[in-house]
């Protein structure tokens, strides 16, 4: 889980904790993707919600997903919602330090 080495290039994440503001996530993720530049979107705290939206299924065609597995059970959801691979909080620490550029939502 998480970006690419550092050494393999531009990689950023963007690590999402409100269900706000979904298409900007969303374009945002885009412009990355065709600068070149691997995404990977992480999703915890409230930001789980809309893993399972209109926008995480076109996330899903550019970028790396993952859900928290921990907000997912805060949230009352059973199981990882929509196209995330669901996670450890602690996994996000390795996000954060092979992921070359980050945006915190």
């Amino acid at each position: 889980m998480g970006c690419r080495s550092i050494n393999e290039g531009r990689t950023l994440a963007i690590l999402v904790n409100t269900c706000n503001f979904p298409e900007h996530i969303f374009r945002l993720a885009r412009a990355a993707h065709e600068k070149g530049i691997f995404v990977h979107v992480h999703f915890s705290g409230r930001g789980v919600l809309l893993a399972d939206g209109k926008q995480a299924g076109r996330l899903k065609k550019i970028a790396e997903i993952s859900v928290c597995r921990d907000s997912c059970e805060e949230m009352g959801l059973a199981e990882a919602p929509g196209t995330g691979c669901l996670v450890s909080p602690d996994r996000l620490i390795g996000l954060i330090q092979n992921c070359t550029r980050h945006v915190v939502l």
